[in-house]
């Protein structure tokens, strides 16, 4: 019984972090909001950007 409760604890477990992976971008937009969340994404790319045109040189 204490293995059948185990198990079941680590599939909940396994399960809640599956699920917070697929929808933590989904809530962070909610929360940010949409056009912030757009203003972040732009600005880490240009980041990337301006990382690669560095090593590059």
């Amino acid at each position: 019984m204490t293995t059948a409760v185990l198990i079941g604890d680590l599939l909940l477990l396994v399960g809640g972090y599956v699920a917070s992976i697929y929808t933590w971008p989904r809530v962070k937009v909610l929360v940010n909001g949409l056009e912030t969340e757009a203003r972040a994404l732009r600005a880490k790319a240009l980041d990337l950007e301006n990382k690669i045109r560095g090593l590059g040189k």
